[in-house]
């Protein structure tokens, strides 16, 4: 599995932070992570990511979406070849925080937090510029962890808003395939 990291000014403290959360997240408890089930052999994948993905053996899979690696390590499970993402390309926005997204009550140390805004115009059009064919785009009108504090859990792995308004996209999947031999490895 091959991991790039983030910019330089915001590494320390983005190190500081996620792993910190990783024993947080981990180590529980955590509605979001089941690491005894994983460890027993089974996938840390929810409905979405099975649905939108193919059969990944002996495959390439850029996987953007995984904290302490239980989603990545579950494709690899299945027999892809995984990568791990960072995008950045603009200067991220600074916020403070307690706990994790997985345990918002967590006592934690390292406060500071940094994210980078990824618009959907810049997905797509990284993901077309490097040559991929876009297969498959759905959104989803919840999350798959509590992004917002009014989230309320519905079912394992969907967290939506209260029902006080029009349902807006929160989250996305999308598959896209280089073209050529289905991305079999060499």
């Amino acid at each position: 599995m091959k991991i790039s990291s983030p910019p330089s000014p915001y590494r320390a403290s983005l190190r500081g932070m996620w792993n910190e959360w990783v024993l947080i997240n981990a180590v529980g408890p955590s509605e979001y992570y089941d690491v005894e089930a994983f460890l027993a052999g089974g996938l840390a994948l929810d409905a979405i990511e099975r649905k939108t993905v193919d059969e990944v053996g002996g495959k390439r899979l850029l996987h953007s979406q995984c904290h302490f690696g239980l989603t990545s390590l579950s494709w690899v499970r299945l027999g892809a070849q995984v990568t791990r993402p960072y995008f950045s390309v603009a200067e991220p926005m600074r916020f403070e925080v307690q706990g994790s997204y997985a345990n918002p009550s967590a006592p934690t140390t390292h406060k500071i937090g940094y994210a980078w805004a990824h618009p959907l115009a810049s997905v797509m059009g990284a993901l077309l510029g490097a040559g991929l064919t876009i297969e498959r785009f759905e959104e989803y009108d919840h999350c798959a962890w509590p992004k917002f504090r009014a989230m309320r859990k519905e079912a394992s792995s969907v967290w939506r808003l209260p029902d006080t308004g029009p349902r807006l996209p929160l989250m996305y999947s999308l598959r896209a395939r280089k073209p050529g031999p289905a991305g079999v490895l060499p």
